[in-house]
């Protein structure tokens, strides 16, 4: 009976071994990767300290192995799966500080939808972030065309996501068939409607440079007249004659110049 008992225990430890598939340790969140451990372990029935605590051993690399040795070379008496796990995730999970800089600057939309964009976002963000700023946040990173749709609707962030992830579809589908050979005729036609938007520029700058150049005169024709006007008056004098100069021919007794010779006699003299 002893040993029926032993072979049940023996060949029951044997399936929860074969059971778990332990997945690689994830530096970037280890908190998640415990979560999926220890999924693995529910499914296979693991409820024994020392069990887990050495799959855990079996699971990281030598490196990270490095890190926590003086727990493995000497655990403790109780809880040694614990006491692993939350060095684990102390030494490896991202500060709030580092979070909140990541969520501010580290992220792009890049390949991802807007839906996984904003779960990444939502997971730096934590209690830490409220969702207005979320919100804006994660606008912020998306098409501006995405954009001025998504301001205009009163969803809530989920909604906005999947509505997101619709226009990105979309887009995408309009990329697609942008590359695909086209036919004669449309090449003719988007040649046309280019031609016709660059006559129409061509008109507006010629207007342009009309009315610059109309205005440009108007500005100098003030200045014309009055140089016009000068040499005119100028025309009224009398040319110097029979030996007298210019002052006293057009001035006589009131000239208060002279130049010399000048043969001018002053009446009162």
């Amino acid at each position: 009976m002893q040993g029926e008992n032993l072979n049940s225990a023996i060949n029951d430890t044997t399936v929860s071994c074969v059971g778990v598939k332990l997945p690689p340790f994830w530096k970037a969140n280890p908190a998640l990767w415990f979560v999926q451990l220890e999924a693995q372990f529910a499914l296979a029935g693991i409820t024994a300290d020392d069990t887990k605590f050495n799959h855990v051993i079996s699971a990281i690399d030598s490196d990270i192995l490095n890190c926590v040795c003086d727990i493995i070379l000497k655990p403790p008496d109780a809880d040694k799966y614990s006491t692993l796990k939350n060095r684990l995730i102390e030494l490896h999970s991202e500060s709030e500080v580092s979070k909140i800089r990541t969520l501010l600057q580290g992220l792009e939309l890049g390949d991802q939808r807007p839906s996984q964009l904003l779960a990444r976002m939502k997971a730096l963000a934590g209690d830490t972030v409220g969702e207005p700023l979320l919100r804006s946040l994660w606008l912020g990173r998306l098409p501006n065309n995405t954009q001025t749709i998504l301001t205009a609707l009163k969803e809530d962030l989920a909604g906005l996501a999947s509505v997101a992830d619709k226009i990105n579809d979309l887009a995408n589908y309009s990329s697609i068939n942008s590359v695909t050979p086209q036919t004669s005729d449309y090449r003719v036609a988007q040649l046309e409607k280019q031609v016709a938007q660059l006559t129409t520029l061509v008109g507006e700058l010629t207007t342009t440079m009309r009315q610059s150049r109309s205005q440009s005169r108007n500005r100098n024709r003030p200045f014309k007249n009055r140089r016009s006007c000068s040499r005119d008056r100028f025309q009224k004098y009398k040319e110097p004659a029979n030996g007298i100069c210019f002052y006293h021919t057009n001035f006589g007794t009131k000239a208060k110049k002279c130049n010399l010779p000048c043969s001018f006699k002053n009446p009162e003299n």
